[in-house]
C-alpha cells in the first residue's frame, strides 16, 4: 500500500538485513527509533570536530545503482578527506515492488556498507504512486575528518595525480545493459573483464593513502567523466590547467567500449578514479605505488585560466560538460 512500509515488513525485510560494522554506533537503525545516535568523541592527534555528508541517489529495478550509489557516497567524503563512519537511506518503493526484492535490495546494500567499513543507521522505506517501477535509493552518507588531512589552497605548478583507469563505472554500466549486444563483436571474456570493474569503484585505498602523502586536495572522478573532473578542479582552484591525454590512464577495453557505442570514453562515468593534487607529482605517485596503488602523474595548475589537453601537437580546450557520454546512448536508444 501506498505510505509507510508496515512494522512487519520493516522489520524482517529492512531492518533484520541491516548489521552494525562500527564501534561508534550507539543507537543505528531501529524500529521506533527517530534517529541515530553516533560516539564522535575520539577524532585522533588533530582532535578535529568536523563532520561532513556525502549524497548519492539511484533508481531503476536492479540492485547495481544502489549498490554503486552508496559507495559515491562514500567517495565524496573520501575525497573531501573524511572517513566515512554511517549512511542513512532514504528507499521510495513502486506499487508492484515485491517485499523478496525489498530484503535483497537491504541485505546487499548491507553488504556493500560492510565493504566500506560503515554502518547504515537509519532512513525511510515507502510506497509511493510517483514511482512507476522498481525504486529510487537515496543515500547520505557521514564521515569525520581524517586526522592529518590538511586541504590547501591550489597553486600554479602543482601536479596533478590519477589513480586507477578513465570508464571505470560506466564501462560496467553500459556492460550491465548492453551484454548481449557487445558479445555480439566482442568475445565473452572481454564483458566478464568489464564487469568486474564493480570491484574498483571505490576509492578509499587511495584517499587514505593520498592523506598520509599530504595530498593538497582531491576530487573523485564520477559524471561527466575526467574532462568534467578536471574542468571542475580548475574552477575550484582558479588555476588554469595543462594536461598530457596520454598520460591518463586508460585500458584497452574501456577505448573499445567508446568507440563501439561512439562516445567519448573520457567523458564517461568514471567512479573509481580519484584525482589527487600534490607539490611534487613523482614522489607522490612513488608514495602511492609502494602501498601498491597504481596512479600517474597527467599534469598540472598554470597561472593563466586556460584548461588545456595536450595530444601531441595537438590542443583542445575543456569546456563544461552538459551531459555525461552514456546518456547520450540511453537517449538514442530510447528514440529507437
Amino acid at each position: 500500500m501506498v505510505g509507510k512500509i508496515p512494522e512487519n515488513v520493516l522489520k524482517r525485510s529492512v531492518l533484520r538485513e541491516i548489521k552494525n560494522n562500527n564501534k561508534d554506533v550507539i543507537t543505528g537503525a531501529s524500529f521506533g527509533e527517530d534517529c541515530a545516535v553516533l560516539n564522535l568523541s575520539d577524532y585522533g592527534p588533530t582532535d578535529d570536530k568536523y563532520f561532513e555528508t556525502g549524497s548519492a541517489a539511484a533508481a531503476g529495478e536492479g540492485l547495481t545503482e544502489s549498490k554503486i550509489a552508496l559507495v559515491k557516497a562514500c567517495n565524496n567524503l573520501y575525497a573531501g578527506g573524511f572517513i566515512p563512519e554511517a549512511a542513512t537511506l532514504s528507499i521510495a518503493l513502486s506499487e508492484s515492488f515485491e517485499e523478496e526484492n525489498l530484503k535483497l535490495l537491504m541485505r546487499e546494500l548491507n553488504g556493500t556498507a560492510k565493504k566500506e567499513g560503515i554502518t547504515i543507521v537509519g532512513g525511510h522505506t515507502f510506497v509511493s504512486r510517483n514511482v512507476s517501477n522498481g525504486c529510487i535509493v537515496n543515500v547520505n552518507a557521514l564521515g569525520k575528518r581524517a586526522a592529518g588531512f590538511e586541504k590547501e589552497p591550489i597553486k600554479a605548478g602543482y601536479k596533478i595525480i590519477a589513480s586507477k583507469w578513465i570508464g571505470i563505472e560506466g564501462s560496467y554500466i553500459l556492460t550491465s545493459e548492453y551484454k548481449s549486444e557487445i558479445e555480439e563483436r566482442f568475445r565473452k571474456d572481454f564483458t566478464d573483464t568489464l564487469l568486474k570493474n564493480i570491484e574498483y569503484i571505490g576509492v578509499g585505498n587511495e584517499a587514505r593513502e593520498a592523506i598520509r602523502l599530504k595530498a593538497v586536495a582531491m576530487k573523485d572522478v564520477s559524471e561527466h567523466g575526467i574532462f568534467g573532473a578536471l574542468y571542475e578542479l580548475a574552477e575550484r582552484a582558479k588555476c588554469g590547467v595543462e594536461v598530457d591525454l596520454k598520460a591518463i590512464p586508460v585500458r584497452q577495453d574501456v577505448i573499445e567500449i567508446g568507440n563501439f557505442f561512439d562516445i567519448n570514453p573520457y567523458e564517461m562515468k568514471s567512479s573509481g578514479m580519484l584525482l589527487m593534487v600534490a607539490k611534487d607529482g613523482e614522489a607522490f605517485v612513488e608514495g602511492l605505488k609502494n602501498s601498491g596503488i597504481e596512479a600517474a602523474v597527467i599534469g598540472n595548475f598554470t597561472e593563466n585560466n586556460d584548461k588545456a589537453v595536450i595530444n601531441g601537437e595537438e590542443k583542445r580546450f575543456l569546456e563544461k560538460i552538459k551531459q555525461d557520454a552514456i546518456y547520450k546512448i540511453k537517449t538514442v536508444r530510447k528514440g529507437d
